[in-house]
């Protein structure tokens, strides 16, 4: 089907331009979530006498009237993208969509961070990792990734059974490590 004035070829080029600018316009969200909820965080008690709304989240369910799962996707994006520059600039650039921030939520997990510090991991080339795997490839690929990256806990690394393992990042490199007994 083609619609009037779009030749066949042009309503895919006007498909992927569109997408690019929604995922454009919903990272702009998610940063600027991201800066009101650290000033308003600063300044709670003046947030709550002017509108009663404390959190970023209250903000965007009461004046932005979004769902409560939607409001809280929106700021842990902005949690996410402030964690992960490379993430951030092609979720900016249009590149990644915010299903795809969403999906690496569990690499940044303050638990997680902090096992990867111990481990030696280097958030940096992680983040690089996942902004290349999240512009590229297909969804399913990035979930593989993230499973991959979401180092484990030192809690997770202590084996239930003999047979039991974890994976984790391996130093500098995406190769997959696994935790013996």
């Amino acid at each position: 089907m083609t619609w009037p004035g779009w030749g066949t070829g042009s309503c895919w080029t006007g498909l992927r331009a569109l997408v690019a600018a929604r995922n454009r316009i919903e990272a702009e969200l998610a940063r600027t979530v991201r800066a009101a909820d650290v000033r308003r965080a600063a300044d709670v008690r003046r947030a709550a006498e002017r509108d009663g709304l404390t959190t970023m989240r209250s903000w965007l369910r009461g004046h932005a009237r979004l769902s409560a799962a939607e409001a809280g996707r929106v700021v842990r994006a902005g949690r996410v993208l402030e964690q992960l520059p490379a993430v951030a600039r092609a979720f900016a650039a249009g590149q990644v969509t915010a299903e795809q921030v969403a999906a690496v939520v569990p690499v940044v997990t303050l638990e997680r961070r902090a096992a990867a510090a111990e481990q030696g991991v280097d958030l940096g080339e992680v983040d690089a990792v996942l902004a290349e795997v999240a512009a590229t490839r297909p969804h399913r690929a990035l979930r593989q990734v993230v499973g991959t990256a979401a180092v484990s806990s030192p809690a997770a690394r202590r084996p239930r059974t003999s047979a039991t393992s974890t994976t984790c990042w391996s130093g500098s490199t995406a190769a997959r490590r696994t935790w013996g007994t």
